[in-house]
């Protein structure tokens, strides 16, 4: 139930009483953009009193014991800001703190001028409370302790600690982003050829005042609620309109809100949280928060939608115990996810073919199967699955979805993503006696969508790249990749990456044995992988020319029917369309 629901200025505010960030919010957050545009949108507005959004909180502990010491209030959401001014008010306070050692023997009445400043910014960083104690009026952990000890303390002049995690590190470069702004401002006040020179000083300590006055000046929406529960009740509802869903958030704080400290200042369930988070966020491969919490949550419990899976969420999991289990398998499931997502850039150590498998669903821009791909490969971590029906499993998913997705262009409809998720659920539950059974089973689901053999022959014959047709190109290496492995027997390795699509025939009629179509030309029947040599030798060369090449290469393997063909014209390109295709659904990708 909302309390008080009031349009304050942040002077009221931070003189209303003491406000707590829970242990469970995210942690400080804010980019340089985000603290570049604060800056722009507050400092450098015309307006004097910015609206910057709402504050939920609500009144904590017991209520007597507060009216003794001042109120006390857990900030719920919009804790971004508050904590974006307490560091701006700390770039105010040290200015004015260093001027005023810097006039002290030139202009005693301006240094103390100055100090008096100071300590009244430092009032809205930490003040006394009704009984005297000198308190923080923001408490978080976030940042702790580079916050708490060298951006709040108004005395921390011994050597400064360096900032190590992630958001230590954007509180210290929010911190020196307001810095240069405030120093930029005084020296080109003092340098101000239009300020009387005996006046500089007295003029760049009053816009240190007026940039003070501004920030105190914002104003924000203060929404006080009765009690902790309407609090997330009121956060999860503004939270989860629309498409600024924020589930990772909303995960942590329904987590930790029963997950509390073994000890004073031992919160391992928040940090291994942050740790999952952190995982996610790797800047080389980063990874969608609410994506892996979806798909971790689909591989072991009920089918439901991403704008449902929190509030089913809430009615699954209730109590400290049930969500204790869910953190453990967020925690099991974050580096085997990341497998799933970044394939090529995991040890698949003797099983490669694992990697490729989950890689062409990748370039089939497939992640439907993924809750099944991370149950499938967390049961063969645990030894409940065998690596022989892990490459089962995965090989027919990737069939499926060549003949069904990449080829046949047929839409997965909710169908598919059920069916996927239902057996990832019996994947996670069966015992290792079972889990080939589950296997067994969805390859004769999918037996049965897949396309017809003629809508197969359709799709493929349509596959094709040139340098006017490059959408499919990477569709068409894969192919091509598939067909080299399949022909070759493994008899010749290659790095596959530094091979090239070769165009059998050319498009041009001088060296051609006939006009081609561009369709004819950019066909997959035309087209071969080599090494980048062998492309130049080929080069545009006519088709008795290329063939010798081509005859001549025993470090690659070229495709039989290409090297006893005496001419290359439309009829070889017809005739080889169709062999791949036959080959592809009888051999290559077979259900």
């Amino acid at each position: 139930m909302i309390e008080l629901a009031v349009d304050q200025s942040i002077e009221e505010v931070l003189n209303r009483g003491f406000y707590l960030i829970p242990r469970f919010q995210r942690p400080y957050s804010w980019t340089a953009d985000n603290v570049g545009d604060f800056w722009s949108d507050t400092i450098q507005s015309d307006s004097t009193d910015y609206f910057i959004g709402s504050v939920i909180v609500y009144e904590t502990g017991e209520v007597g014991e507060q009216r003794r010491t001042s109120p006390e209030y857990a900030i719920v959401d919009g804790q971004q800001r508050p904590t974006t001014i307490t560091i701006l008010l700390a770039a105010i306070r040290d200015p004015l703190k260093a001027l005023a050692g810097e006039f002290a023997s030139k202009s005693p009445d301006l240094a103390a001028e100055c100090a008096e400043l100071a300590t009244g910014v430092q009032a809205f960083i930490e003040r006394g409370d009704r009984r005297a104690r000198r308190r923080r009026i923001l408490t978080t952990e976030t940042g702790y302790p580079y916050l708490q000890t060298y951006v709040q303390s108004i005395d921390a002049d011994g050597p400064e600690k360096q900032p190590a995690r992630p958001d230590e590190k954007r509180i210290e470069a929010a911190l020196a982003y307001f810095q240069g702004q405030l120093d930029d401002l005084v020296d080109a006040t003092r340098k101000d050829p239009t300020i009387p020179e005996e006046g500089r000083d007295r003029t760049a300590v009053d816009r240190l005042e007026e940039v003070r006055d501004r920030v105190l000046n914002l104003s924000v929406i203060l929404v006080v609620v009765t009690n902790e529960d309407d609090a997330y009740e009121i956060f999860e509802t503004l939270n989860t309109r629309g498409q600024d869903l924020n589930l990772a958030d909303l995960v942590r704080n329904f987590l930790l809100r029963d997950l509390r400290e073994e000890a004073e200042g031992v919160d391992s369930a928040r940090s291994r949280y942050a740790n999952i988070l952190e995982s996610l966020y790797e800047p080389e491969a980063p990874i969608d928060p609410a994506q892996f919490i979806l798909h971790s949550w689909l591989s072991r419990e009920d089918y439901t939608s991403g704008k449902k899976l929190f509030r089913d969420m809430k009615k699954r999991v209730q109590g400290a115990e049930p969500k204790k289990r869910l953190l453990a398998s967020l925690e099991v499931d974050a580096p085997l996810y990341r497998k799933a997502r970044y394939p090529r850039q995991a040890d698949w150590g003797q099983s490669p073919e694992i990697g490729e498998s989950i890689d062409a669903l990748i370039i089939f821009r497939m992640t439907q199967p993924l809750p099944l791909v991370l149950a499938a490969l967390r049961a063969y971590s645990e030894k409940r699955l065998t690596l022989k029906n892990l490459r089962r499993l995965l090989s027919a998913i990737e069939s499926f979805h060549l003949r069904f997705t990449a080829i046949a262009g047929k839409s997965s409809s909710g169908g598919i993503s059920k069916r996927y998720a239902g057996a990832a659920q019996r994947m996670s539950k069966a015992d290792a006696s079972k889990t080939g059974d589950v296997v067994t089973e969805l390859l004769s689901r999918l037996r049965e969508s897949a396309p017809t053999k003629a809508e197969f022959e359709v799709g493929f014959g349509e596959l094709r790249y040139s340098s006017d047709v490059i959408a499919q190109k990477q569709l068409v290496q894969y192919v091509l990749k598939r067909f080299y492995e399949e022909g070759s027997e493994g008899s010749v390795k290659v790095d596959f990456s530094a091979m090239t699509i070769e165009h059998l025939a050319s498009e041009s009629a001088a060296n051609a044995d006939e006009q081609l179509e561009p369709a004819q030309y950019g066909s997959i029947g035309n087209l071969i992988l080599v090494s980048q040599d062998v492309n130049r030798k080929l080069a545009n060369r006519p088709w008795h020319e290329k063939v010798k090449i081509l005859r001549a290469q025993r470090e690659i393997w070229i495709p039989p029917e290409v090297l006893a063909a005496d001419s290359w014209a439309a009829e070889q390109i017809t005739s080889r369309l169709k062999l791949m295709s036959e080959s592809a659904l009888s051999m290559i990708w077979r259900l």
